[in-house]
């Protein structure tokens, strides 16, 4: 299996992202514990923040302007080990 490579991210309530994937796949991760942890993430509690997120350097992470990024794989990942929660 190829690397995963995101096309397009968008912010949802809830501190969630939609991702498209260029293979077609789809998640949606939750990342309400990660605003809630705070330190690195501690800017994207605010919703305006949060909404910032962009694609970074070929898809291959999502990023916000405060300096966090996240894996396009890690977040595949999350978004597959979540879906079988809900």
């Amino acid at each position: 299996m190829g690397m995963h490579v995101i096309q397009s991210a968008s912010p949802e309530p809830g501190y969630r992202l939609r991702l498209v994937y260029r293979d077609g796949g789809e998640v949606v991760v939750d990342l309400m514990e990660e605003t809630r942890a705070g330190g690195v993430f501690e800017p994207l509690r605010d919703p305006a923040s949060f909404a910032q997120v962009r694609l970074g350097e070929q898809g291959r992470f999502v990023e916000w302007p405060c300096g966090v990024d996240l894996c396009a794989e890690a977040l595949w990942l999350e978004g597959q080990a979540q879906g079988r929660r809900w």
